[in-house]
């Protein structure tokens, strides 16, 4: 989703920054956020960053932006929100955006599209 709306900003992604932080306490390694970022195709975007730490860091991060984690057990999917906060420059939140938005076209990601309307909004012309 970050990759395609960075995309969709076209000369305009370089004033935007893509940040992802872990979500999964069990697969946190600096080793699996590159293998993600291989696996997506997210090596190339110089403004996407996949952020890791201890249990405890990933926590704290986890709830001070109202994430929830849930770890079942017998080996089932870790469970998380999937929310994207735009925050400016200052380091203020302008928007959150929940990643389900609805089915998008065949061609392009409802979410990519919002995320990259709504960065469009708060970015300097």
């Amino acid at each position: 989703e970050f990759k395609e709306a960075n995309k969709l900003l076209g000369t305009a992604a370089s004033g935007a920054v893509f940040v992802a932080v872990v979500a999964n306490p069990i697969y946190r390694s600096i080793a699996f956020t590159r293998a993600f970022d291989q696996q997506e195709g997210l090596g190339h975007m110089k403004n996407w960053w996949f952020l890791t730490g201890t249990t405890s860091a990933l926590t704290r991060v986890w709830n001070d932006y109202a994430v929830q984690v849930g770890v079942p057990g017998a080996g089932a999917m870790v469970a998380h929100s999937d929310i994207a906060y735009l925050i400016d420059a200052d380091g203020n939140a302008r928007e959150v955006l929940s990643t389900d938005t609805g089915a998008g076209s065949s061609s392009e990601s409802s979410f990519a599209v919002l995320l990259s309307e709504q960065l469009k909004r708060f970015m300097p012309s």
